[in-house]
C-alpha cells in the first residue's frame, strides 16, 4: 500500500489537488478499524502541528481513497 499526504488549510476543498510544496514524507504504520498511523518525514518546511487538517492519498493496487485528517499525536523524534 503506497500513501501520500499534504498538508492543506482548514478552508481547503479536499478533492482540490494541493501544491507540489505542501506535500509531507509518509510511511504507513498502522491501518485499522482505530485509525491510521503515519510515520511523517518532516525534516524543515511544511511543519505539522497537533489538530493540522491533512490531506491523505492511499493507492493499493488500482483502487485508490482520498481521507481527510487530522494529526492527533505528534511525536518528535531526534
Amino acid at each position: 500500500m503506497e500513501v501520500r499526504v499534504w498538508k492543506i488549510p482548514d478552508h481547503a476543498i479536499l478533492r482540490d489537488r494541493p501544491s507540489a510544496a505542501f506535500e509531507i514524507g509518509a510511511k504507513l504504520t498502522d491501518l485499522s478499524v482505530g485509525g491510521l498511523g503515519l510515520s511523517l518525514e518532516t525534516s524543515g518546511e511544511p511543519s505539522v502541528a497537533m489538530e493540522q487538517r491533512l490531506r491523505v492519498m492511499l493507492h493499493f493496487g488500482e483502487e485508490e481513497a482520498l481521507l481527510d485528517a487530522r494529526c492527533g499525536i505528534c511525536t518528535i523524534f531526534p
